[in-house]
């Protein structure tokens, strides 16, 4: 009845340049015992020892190795960082600079009785731009039914076409809403909409988000505090 989800929604910041194979190369064996080995096929077995962990071999005529890829984070890059992103967080934080934070909250009834269908909505707001909003969210299904799962206007700011996915098991859903890494949502709106049916009289049953990992833009992570479970009363 429990699990552990993880969802990853990687984003292309920027193209690396790959270095040579012959001087792209992982250390193997153990502390007494270590060698070199090329990360590619073809390649021959260098053995070496302690020293050579100190001191690797660089080829100086390979251009990757003098000019390294460049930082996401430096002025002038393709993608450049927005002002405020990661900033409030850890060490060596800029003073004055609001990291980004969501709210979410639900918005339904609290009471129906056997039998109804009803909507349930989750609301979200950020003081970040958000680009991805991968989430779960449980319920109890002796009590609850889910009959359809939809998107919200959240995603949708701006007119642009989002993406929504949704996965219904037997006592949880799996939902994530994306847009373009480019842009971001962040006024206040549903973001997912639950159409569901009472199944059953209950003095309380609880939906509840039960993880949530909102993403900004350049991929920095949004920190968003569950909200209280929605509870609702099932009269016969």
């Amino acid at each position: 009845k429990t699990e552990i989800v993880l969802s990853i929604t990687p984003h292309l910041i920027r193209n690396i340049q790959r270095p040579e194979a012959s001087v792209s190369e992982f250390r193997a064996g153990t502390e007494n015992s270590m060698r070199t080995r090329p990360d590619s096929s073809g390649g021959h077995v260098v053995s070496s020892s302690t020293s050579a962990i100190n001191n690797p071999v660089v080829d100086p005529q390979n251009s990757s190795q003098k000019n390294p890829p460049p930082n996401p984070n430096a002025a002038g890059t393709s993608n450049p960082v927005p002002a405020g992103y990661g900033a409030g967080i850890g060490t060596g934080a800029n003073p004055g600079v609001t990291a980004g934070v969501a709210q979410m909250s639900w918005q339904g009834p609290t009471q129906l009785k056997a039998g109804d269908t009803f909507t349930l909505q989750l609301m979200m707001q950020s003081n970040q731009p958000v680009t991805s909003v991968p989430l779960a969210i449980g319920f109890d299904n002796l009590a609850i039914q889910v009959v359809g799962v939809s998107e919200g206007d959240f995603m949708k700011q701006g007119g642009v076409q989002s993406n929504f996915t949704s996965k219904i098991d037997p006592s949880q859903i799996l939902i994530t809403a994306s847009r373009p890494a480019d842009s971001g949502a962040t006024a206040l709106a549903s973001l997912v909409i639950l159409n569901l049916k009472a199944l059953t009289p209950m003095d309380a049953t609880r939906i509840q988000l039960l993880s949530v990992s909102p993403v900004g833009i350049a991929g920095f992570t949004i920190s968003a505090p569950l909200p209280p479970p929605q509870t609702i009363q099932i009269l016969p």
